[in-house]
């Protein structure tokens, strides 16, 4: 549920960038679903309270093996440009991210239609003749 949030914000923000138009139509082509990192939610809970239930505390964003430097540096980009637009309200309702490990296997599992450019270099030539 929060990363289409992100994502929403990841595209308003491309929108109301300075980019060239070239940057955007790249970026524009990994914004979807299938480029956005899985997060998992981590919940604070009181001895009183029942298992399952408490405060959201964090949500831990997993990393795909299959991502170019580029490309997570892009849209960590978009990520700060987007923090810096909303307002300090906004900022104390975001929930804090932190960045874990890798997706388990997720080094081929990649979307089909994906760009060279946001291949890790170590698949770059093997899924593209």
């Amino acid at each position: 549920m929060y990363f289409l949030q992100k994502l929403k914000s990841r595209r308003a923000t491309l929108r109301q960038s300075m980019y060239s138009e070239g940057k955007k139509r790249k970026l524009e082509e990994v914004l979807s679903i299938d480029y956005m990192s899985p997060e998992e939610s981590v919940y604070e809970t009181n001895s009183d309270e029942d298992e399952g239930q408490g405060r959201l505390t964090k949500l831990v964003v997993k990393q795909f093996e299959w991502r170019s430097d580029e490309l997570t540096r892009e849209l960590k980009s978009l990520d700060r440009k987007a923090n810096r637009a909303r307002s300090e309200r906004g900022k104390r309702m975001m929930v804090k991210r932190e960045e874990g490990g890798f997706v388990a296997n997720s080094l081929h599992c990649h979307p089909k239609s994906v760009p060279t450019w946001a291949l890790s270099a170590d698949l770059r030539g093997t899924v593209f003749p």
